[in-house]
């Protein structure tokens, strides 16, 4: 599998468009997972067995590698530590730099790991020193595979104090829970977001929800930064959420509210909508407004976190949603693209959801294996495509639909005049001019 982005506008999103079962998944996991290892990550036996073929005994290698474009004045920065001036000659014509992470098996069983520069063998004290230095670099990378998850009723915190104090505390079920601490970083991200929402943009402060909430005494403070976190909640979801619907919203506000509990050591905190005057929980609205409430919260919002932006690969986003949703969807990504050093990487199979105009991150995957124990995933960009098989013509269908989509609103003003043109242009057609014909009866009833 290989895909390569440069060429492509990175404020706009890059689109894998692809059959069911192309690996347009598998090339979003790949690249998270390479990620991963270029930030020093290990591989659990776990993620091994997920990248070797599944047959019995397998006994040969898998190479991993990335190439990141370097430029001059970072080439020069690299050879400024000592450990890695010995590689600053070996830069190939076009400033590229090669991490190949290389993993040996016998008997399905990885025996042997190499990280490889630029294709020579450095020694760990050089590739500890590299990696180390791409990770305060390089942008953080996330993956979603969905954004529905469960808001637990209640988000638990422990006092800095109790856990010196209280070994115990610290074992408490909830506390520890998967869930729970995924409320902590957004907790920590919600309160970053609300500085700056205040401040224009920008921040230099060092900002923690657990110390500067969780463990402050000043009630007042602590009010006024809660405050704060929800109105810059519903600037971020509430606007877009209206802007979705028409203007119709089934909530009015969010707000992260404290509650009671018996053991002081612990700050329990809860997430409440609001609607028409009476209090819901979040798991009470539609799956759509959960869905968005969830996408907003974990890529506009999760954007506070990286000081060096993220890059956001989403497999299939808003595929649940209704085709005017899809289109403010898109113009999301858009504009997330387009900001603070961040880039999207999605999938999807819906036209509404590609930027036609974008050719260069346009992807069409396709697997050419002709087993499943020989995977072999090409992702070629839509604009180089010299392969007219029925795969490939099946792959590009949503980016044709589109295109056709965008040629039929040029018809008239509105549906009613597109529909009426396009009958008349086709209604030799037999059948299909009837289904217009149809459809614009219906219309003029509705309308």
């Amino acid at each position: 599998m290989e895909i390569d982005l440069s060429g492509g506008d990175r404020r706009f999103p890059f689109i894998l468009m692809g059959n069911n079962e192309s690996g347009k998944t598998t090339t979003l996991q790949g690249v998270y997972l390479l990620s991963q290892l270029c930030l020093g990550k290990q591989l659990t036996d776990e993620e091994l067995a997920s990248i070797r073929p599944k047959i019995g005994y397998f006994n040969k290698g898998i190479i991993l590698s990335a190439t990141i474009l370097v430029d001059e004045a970072e080439i020069e920065k690299l050879a400024k530590l000592n450990t890695l001036k010995k590689i600053k000659d070996d830069f190939s014509e076009n400033n590229q730099l090669n991490l190949s992470f290389a993993y040996s098996f016998v008997n399905s069983f990885c025996t042997e790991k190499r990280v490889m520069i630029n294709n020579k063998d450095y020694g760990d004290k050089t590739v500890t020193t590299l990696l180390d230095y791409i990770q305060n670099h390089i942008p953080e990378i996330v993956y979603y595979d969905d954004f529905m998850f469960d808001v637990a009723n209640k988000i638990r915190f422990l006092k800095t104090a109790a856990q010196d104090s209280n070994k115990e505390l610290t074992q408490d079920s909830l506390l520890n829970d998967k869930k729970n601490l995924l409320w902590h970083n957004i907790f920590n991200d919600l309160l970053i977001g609300a500085h700056k929402h205040q401040t224009g943009g920008k921040t230099e402060l060092d900002i923690n929800f657990q110390r500067d909430v969780v463990d402050c005494d000043d009630e007042d403070v602590v009010d006024q930064r809660l405050s704060s976190m929800n109105n810059y909640l519903n600037s971020v979801v509430t606007k877009d959420w209206e802007d979705i619907t028409g203007g119709k919203t089934v909530f009015d506000s969010f707000s992260i509210k404290t509650v009671t509990g018996s053991n002081p050591n612990f700050l329990d905190y809860c997430l409440k909508v609001k609607a028409n005057g009476r209090t819901f929980s979040l798991h009470e609205r539609s799956k759509g407004c959960r869905w968005f409430f969830c996408f907003k919260v974990l890529t506009d919002i999760r954007t506070n976190r990286s000081k060096n932006g993220t890059i956001f690969l989403l497999d299939e986003p808003a595929s649940n949603l209704h085709i005017h949703p899809q289109e403010k969807i898109l113009q999301s990504l858009q504009k997330l693209s387009g900001s603070d050093n961040n880039s999207v990487i999605y999938s999807t199979h819906s036209p509404y959801l590609i930027e036609e105009t974008k050719v260069d991150n346009l992807f069409i995957v396709r697997n050419e294996a002709s087993d499943c124990d020989h995977p072999k995933i090409l992702c070629s960009k839509i604009s180089q495509l010299d392969n007219s098989s029925d795969e490939v013509s099946r792959s590009v269908e949503p980016f044709l639909q589109k295109l056709v989509m965008n040629c039929v609103k040029h018809l008239g003003n509105n549906r009613k005049e597109r529909f009426s043109r396009l009958y008349n242009f086709i209604k030799e057609t037999g059948p299909l001019a009837d289904s217009i014909e149809k459809a614009i009866n219906l219309i003029q009833k509705i309308l």
